[in-house]
């Protein structure tokens, strides 16, 4: 973790100042479905506005199939959950005669919560894997009430799901007693009522009733989370064909790095790398 962020800080790029002229065409950006399902339509959204006559596609098929379609030139930009493998590299080289490089984008973080009143002030993150997976159901055996966890997670259809379990799961299936929930937002909403609650969310305000633990006695801020100290973090990457990136491509890049950028990836719950 904390060699894929300092390699965020090495590759991040000056702030886009502006673009004198309106962008046309179109740009193909197929990856990662954490990117993909949030934080991508936000800044897509905004880059638009500013290049209506531009047609952008997102697609989020995962990360493999977005580096896959790179590859193939079925795509400009592939938003990657992680940094492209050996494999990949050879195939780029094999098909495209060039190499994949990675662009920082953002990290994408979850935090822990819990009723304000529960006694649980601070997880292991193997606590949290068993909490979660269902081999740990009553907050006793982490040091808390003698009452059963509820667990409360987001539905299948969401991304930031299976990225959760990857994170902090080591990509166990959730327990079965795990109360599926469209967005974090109802996801800390049930905590704050029920006192055994269990859940996770991006950064950003909590209501009134929801803590965060910190786990492995450290808190999710975006200082330990840029630091590397926090444990369920990850970059996101957007990749590229090495000296084949189109206009459009370099634009898009360019504005993810901007300071506009900037505050939409702090607003949707994520956090900006350095530059």
């Amino acid at each position: 973790m904390k060699r894929a962020l300092t390699a965020l800080a090495l590759l991040a790029t000056a702030a886009c100042t502006g673009n004198a002229a309106s962008a046309t065409g179109e740009l193909r950006i197929n990856g990662s479905n954490v990117f993909g399902e949030t934080l991508g339509p936000r800044l897509v959204r905004s880059f638009t506005q500013a290049n209506p006559d531009l047609v952008v596609s997102l697609r989020r098929p995962g990360t493999a199939e977005g580096l896959q379609a790179l590859v193939e030139g079925k795509a400009d930009i592939a938003p990657t959950s992680r940094l492209p493998d050996r494999r990949e590299q050879r195939a780029a080289r094999a098909a495209a005669r060039t190499e994949i490089v990675a662009h920082p984008a953002a990290i994408y973080a979850v935090r822990i919560i819990v009723h304000e009143n529960n006694p649980v002030k601070s997880l292991t993150a193997a606590q949290v894997r068993d909490l979660f997976s269902g081999r740990i159901t009553n907050w006793k055996q982490v040091g808390g009430h003698d009452m059963p966890v509820q667990v409360f997670v987001l539905g299948t259809n969401t991304g930031a799901r299976a990225g959760f379990q990857e994170v902090a799961m080591d990509g166990r299936n959730y327990a079965r007693t795990a109360l599926a929930l469209p967005d974090y937002g109802e996801i800390a909403h049930r905590v704050s009522t029920q006192a055994s609650g269990l859940g996770y969310t991006a950064l950003g305000p909590l209501p009134e009733r929801v803590v965060a633990v910190p786990v492995n006695g450290i808190a999710p801020t975006p200082a330990t989370i840029r630091e590397g100290n926090y444990p369920f973090a990850r970059p996101l990457w957007l990749c590229t064909l090495r000296g084949r990136e189109s206009a459009n491509a370099r634009l898009f890049l360019d504005f993810v790095s901007s300071s506009a950028a900037r505050r939409i990836i702090t607003r949707a719950g994520y956090v900006t790398v350095e530059k």
